[in-house]
């Protein structure tokens, strides 16, 4: 069975006190002195920054826990805005960067190799030096425009997926909207405006004389 991980993203004294081994009155005492201010309030346990509460328990003087707040929120200002840039695109992982230069490397490398072995023949055959430079020329510009091909189709490739992704996003949402909108028929059976063809029919019903029942009451009616 899974063991359940503790938030410690915030702290309450009781866990403060746990953690520090420290009185629960010297905790209270020293963030109170210290001024620091808690980052949310559940009921009645209040909650602290861990980093910011231990150094203030743990005899932080020259701490300013302003500061240091100002400090954590600007990180993690920092931190949500690279996240967005790397969603939007504007960021690349570094690593994918350099997987994308060993890439490039790699074609260059493998097309430039190539071109010995299919103009070798070409060239033995050639005793023009000029019309050598040339077919080498063309060969080494039909190369690099290849090159260069391929890596506009990898960036329309990119972009087109990159498409794709916002309007299936786009369209998930709108789709979770029109679902929430819509919850189907009612429930029940409505009398308003109901159709006379499913109206169920009345049925005539004959009843037949058991034989002899008339005579019995003629004859009893006489008694």
């Amino acid at each position: 069975m899974p063991v359940q991980k503790a938030d410690l993203s915030r702290l309450s004294i009781t866990q403060l006190v746990e953690l520090t081994r420290k009185d629960n009155r010297t905790i209270t005492k020293r963030l109170r002195e210290s001024g620091l201010k808690p980052i949310a309030q559940d009921g009645k346990t209040i909650w602290y920054a861990p980093e910011l509460a231990l150094a203030v328990i743990f005899g932080g003087a020259s701490l300013d826990p302003a500061k240091e707040l100002a400090k954590l929120n600007a990180a993690k200002r920092e931190m949500l805005e690279l996240q967005l840039s790397e969603k939007r695109h504007d960021l690349v992982p570094a690593v994918d960067v350099d997987h994308g230069y060993i890439a490039l490397a790699t074609s260059v490398s493998a097309l430039m190799l190539s071109l010995p072995s299919a103009l070798a023949l070409e060239l033995a055959s050639e005793p023009n030096p000029a019309k050598c430079q040339e077919i080498l020329e063309k060969a080494v510009h039909g190369a690099l425009t290849d090159l260069a091909n391929a890596g506009a189709r990898a960036v329309a490739r990119v972009a087109a997926e990159q498409k794709a992704d916002e309007e299936r996003s786009r369209n998930g949402s709108l789709g979770n909207e029109a679902a929430a909108e819509d919850d189907g028929p009612p429930v029940g059976r409505g009398t308003k405006g109901r159709s006379s063809r499913n109206k169920p029919r009345a049925r005539k019903v004959e009843v037949k004389a058991v034989p002899g029942s008339s005579s019995r009451r003629d004859r009893s009616r006489r008694r």
